[in-house]
């Protein structure tokens, strides 16, 4: 066990003490970055990419690649649905990683650094001064009534101005990304940028989210009525019988159409969020007609063996402490 020296952070010289233990708790307290890996980088497509891109796939090494997945003979069955899935979507990676740069890994902070959030104005950065001036006269003579308490005046006069201005610029923030029908993306990635690194995540956050979600999903969820319910589980069941007909060439059944492929791609939008695969929208609509056709046999290959293999999203919480209650963005959903 140590003494350290008087802080900011306490009326009293902190203690560094070391314990050896071979008891494990179940809760933890870790940084948010170290409690789950983080989003993977996403590709860059602008206006000069969409060249790049074809060019990749006009190389005849990747032709070849794709007539070996077009001439795989997949069983119907939940396993090959998802192997003919990870072939055709590393193989529009690999076209992307030839092709596309990604963005930039988020830069972590480093201890001791300079403070350079947003709301540390020059204001505030005076009164750390201050008190950092303060903390070193009052260490080097401890037993001085007069410079204890003017560290302490100093300290309590610092951490007002912190929260203040702390608490001004997130409300300030958080009500333009609300103000308006549309959210504002904007503040909206500038608010997680702020909260992504140096925040404290245990077990308790995991467990509102985990109620938040459960209350989301659930069938007594408040913002749908009875009514509602009522009428969906109607055309539900009016959908389930029409795909239980005997012919199978109903709507629902027969297989999908090249023609079909084509006409959802021409009708997505640009600039969307991609899953955590990181194939965009932008790429998809970049695929030369014999990559279309993988997208073609995949799909079937879904239709028959009724496995839907694209059950992964990357979830972004923020918890608002003031509203209580949970902001929820699906970042990256395809």
């Amino acid at each position: 066990m140590s003494v350290l020296p008087l802080t900011q952070f306490s009326d009293h010289r902190p203690l560094s003490l070391t314990l050896t233990l071979t008891i494990k708790t179940d809760r933890t307290c870790k940084q948010l970055h170290e409690a789950y890996e983080p989003s993977p980088r996403r590709y860059i497509f602008d206006t000069t990419s969409k060249e790049g891109f074809q060019e990749a796939m006009n190389r005849p090494e990747n032709i070849d690649k794709t007539d070996q997945i077009l001439n795989t003979q997949y069983d119907k069955s939940t396993g090959h649905t998802y192997e003919l899935n990870q072939q055709v979507t590393e193989h529009i990676q690999m076209l992307s990683d030839l092709s596309l740069s990604k963005t930039k890994a988020p830069k972590q902070h480093k201890p001791g650094s300079t403070n350079k959030k947003p709301w540390f104005k020059s204001v505030t950065r005076s009164a750390k001064r201050e008190l950092s001036r303060a903390t070193t006269i009052v260490s080097e003579f401890p037993n001085s009534d007069y410079l204890r308490k003017n560290f302490y005046r100093v300290k309590k006069t610092y951490k007002k101005m912190v929260i203040k201005s702390r608490d001004s610029f997130f409300a300030k923030l958080n009500a333009d990304i609300e103000s308006g029908k549309v959210l504002n993306w904007n503040q909206f990635k500038k608010l997680k940028t702020l909260k992504a690194n140096n925040t404290k995540f245990d077990s308790l956050d995991m467990e509102n989210f985990e109620r938040f979600f459960k209350d989301l999903y659930s069938n007594a969820h408040e913002t749908i009525s009875e009514e509602k319910k009522a009428e969906l589980s109607e055309e539900a069941t009016l959908i389930k019988n029409l795909g239980s007909a005997e012919s199978d060439e109903t709507i629902l059944n027969r297989p999908i159409e090249a023609s079909e492929i084509l006409e959802s791609l021409s009708t997505l939008k640009n600039g969307k969020s991609s899953s955590d695969d990181m194939i965009s929208n932008e790429i998809m609509k970049s695929l030369f007609e014999k990559n279309v056709s993988l997208l073609l046999k995949l799909f079937n290959q879904c239709l028959d063996s009724g496995t839907y293999p694209w059950n992964n999203s990357l979830i972004t919480p923020y918890i608002r402490k003031d509203a209580n209650r949970i902001l929820i963005t699906t970042e990256q959903l395809q």
